[in-house]
């Protein structure tokens, strides 16, 4: 895990809050279907962008929430803000502080949870699915 989810993972823990945290298929070696059904069963999952090379990056897990119509928490970064728009398919964070209290606020306001996922599911579906692509290829050959 990178410093960065350590700090804000540990911080969470320290708060008391309800959080499940697993390994991937490195740390865990957890199946693919394990992994997507953690990701299918939550109400909310954390991303965070930083990348070992000292950027920051829209990374796979943002498009495997997305699909999985589960709300997607993430730190703001400038590279996800580029494929999607925060508060509307996704909510950003800045401070662990912020952070605990947008999780509070989505674990009691469940309406705002679902609209925020939903839109967010809807918009990858129409831009970033297979089924998409595929049905504008063929309307394009048509």
């Amino acid at each position: 895990r990178t410093k960065e989810r350590q700090h804000y993972i540990d911080e969470l823990l320290k708060t008391g809050i309800n959080l499940f945290v697993t390994g991937g298929q490195r740390e865990k070696k957890l199946k693919i279907q394990e992994y997507a059904e953690y990701i299918r069963r939550s109400k909310i999952s954390l991303n965070f962008p930083f990348c070992l090379s000292s950027f920051d990056q829209c990374k796979g897990r943002v498009y495997e929430t997305l699909a999985s119509n589960t709300l997607l928490l993430e730190r703001r970064n400038e590279a996800t803000r580029k494929k999607f728009v925060p508060g509307k398919h996704y909510v950003e964070f800045e401070t662990v502080g912020d952070l605990k209290e947008k999780i509070d606020y989505y674990l009691r306001n469940d309406d705002q949870r679902i609209k925020i996922s939903n839109e967010g599911n809807t918009f990858y579906k129409n831009n970033y699915s297979s089924y998409h692509f595929w049905k504008r290829i063929i309307d394009i050959l048509q």
